[in-house]
C-alpha cells in the first residue's frame, strides 16, 4: 500500500502499471512517457490520510492546429481540476481530504481532445492520443 509521498513514473522503463486500471498506451518505445486516450485511470490503495493532497502531473500534449488538449481530473468521482495543456509541463491541483476517505484511490482523468495523429496529418500513428504523461505524484499539501 503506497504511503505519501507517493509517485509514479511511466514509459516503458516506468512502474505505473502496477497502478493503470484503463486508458494508458502501453507502448515499449515510449521509455520515458505513457500516451493516454479519452480516458486514463490510476487506482491504488494508499493509507489513510486526514489532510489535502498536492497532485502534481508532467504531460506532453498531443500538439496540432487548432487542437488544444485539456485534462480533467476526478479522485474518487469528484471533480478535482481542469487543465489546458498547450505546452509540455507540470500540472498541480489539491485534493481535498474529504474526497480521500476511503483507501481506495482512483483517479480519472478524463480528456476530450484526444485525436488520431494519422487524421491530423501529424504521422502514422492510429491510436487516439491526447497527452502523453511522464511522471505523477502525490504529497502532502502545504
Amino acid at each position: 500500500m503506497p504511503s505519501i509521498p507517493f509517485s509514479v513514473q511511466f514509459g516503458s522503463s516506468g512502474d505505473y502499471k502496477l497502478w493503470a486500471s484503463e486508458g494508458w498506451m502501453h507502448d515499449a518505445n515510449d521509455r520515458q512517457h505513457t500516451w493516454a486516450g479519452h480516458v486514463a485511470k490510476l487506482r491504488f490503495m494508499m493509507e489513510y490520510t486526514k489532510s489535502d493532497l498536492q497532485l502534481e502531473i508532467d504531460v506532453i500534449p498531443l500538439q496540432a492546429r487548432g487542437v488544444e488538449q485539456e485534462i480533467h481530473v476526478f479522485v474518487n468521482g469528484a471533480f478535482v481540476a481542469f487543465w489546458p495543456i498547450a505546452n509540455p509541463g507540470i500540472q498541480t491541483a489539491r485534493i481535498e481530504a474529504m474526497f480521500l476517505e476511503r483507501n481506495d484511490c482512483l483517479i480519472t482523468f478524463l480528456m476530450p481532445k484526444a485525436s488520431c495523429p494519422r487524421l491530423l496529418g501529424l504521422s502514422q500513428d492510429e491510436r487516439t492520443l491526447s497527452v502523453a504523461f511522464r511522471s505523477l505524484s502525490l504529497n502532502l499539501a502545504g
